[in-house]
């Protein structure tokens, strides 16, 4: 399922830290991304409120993102 280490011990991590509920599956899958891309893994923190439990859309304006997350991020839609 894991396309690499580095991304299973994010993801275990992100689960951990939010308390996700193990049949949650949409923010199992937000995770999932969410550690799959450096760019928002390395920076969990700007993208990601685990006290409130919620993304923070602002910060997907506020920061430069890769071409290719750019790019995937627009291929899934306008989710804000």
């Amino acid at each position: 399922m894991f396309l690499f280490p580095q991304q299973q011990k994010r993801f275990k991590d992100f689960i951990r830290r939010d308390g996700t509920h193990p049949k949650d599956r949409e923010r199992q899958a937000l995770f999932f991304v969410f550690a799959g891309f450096d760019d928002l893994g390395d920076r969990i923190e700007h993208f990601y409120d685990f006290e409130g439990r919620m993304i923070r859309p602002e910060a997907f304006e506020e920061v430069d993102l890769t071409s290719s997350l750019q790019i995937w991020m627009t291929e899934i839609g306008e989710w804000r």
